[in-house]
């Protein structure tokens, strides 16, 4: 953890960053470099909206195997070289969220991995992934997922404060299936 006093104050993470921050009042910023590892904690304070975390690297919300929201303070912004990963577990039905009270400038890949698979359900649902009270910008944000032939997913913003993930699991989908794997896949679909 980070804890700053009340002044200006920049973090520059050119290595590996694992834990919370909590900078105080003043003109704060961190700073996640090319090349550098963040893994983010369930509360980021940087102090006021207008505040910033700069994404150039890699940025795990909560670290690998479990799902986290994180509570910021202060803006996001994740540039074309950035990387976010998050994770979608099908046992508790949560996915990595980051809600901040400033804005969200969304660019870079937004790779996402699924936690217990097996629990899959079939139907359609929506994530928040980033929450931003001051508003959401998308600027080339790219969803990086495993192929699947069963779920079908999306990088959606139904509002001007929120990016969500959109995804539907059919395990009869349409296309070029034999009648043998359509009637198990409508099995599938029925026993879920």
């Amino acid at each position: 953890s980070v804890v700053g006093e009340d002044g200006n104050e920049t973090v520059e993470n050119k290595g590996y960053f694992l834990g919370q921050v909590n900078l105080g009042s003043g003109a704060n910023s961190f700073i996640n470099h090319r090349g550098a590892v963040l893994e983010i904690g369930p509360l980021f304070l940087l102090g006021d909206s207008g505040n910033t975390l700069t994404n150039h690297g890699i940025m795990i919300i909560g670290g690998m195997n479990k799902t986290q929201r994180t509570n910021m303070t202060g803006s996001f912004v994740q540039t074309k070289s950035g990387i976010t990963f998050s994770e979608l577990d099908f046992k508790s039905g949560k996915i990595d969220q980051l809600y901040m009270t400033g804005s969200a400038k969304l660019g870079g890949k937004l790779n996402l991995s699924l936690l217990n698979p097996q629990l899959v359900k079939p139907g359609h649902d929506r994530k928040i992934l980033f929450s931003a009270a001051e508003g959401v910008t998308d600027a080339g944000m790219k969803l990086v997922t495993v192929p699947s032939v069963v779920i079908t997913y999306d990088l959606i913003y139904p509002s001007k404060t929120t990016a969500e993930l959109d995804y539907t699991v059919d395990f009869s989908p349409k296309g070029n299936l034999g009648i043998n794997l359509r009637e198990v896949g409508d099995y599938f679909n029925r026993i879920q």
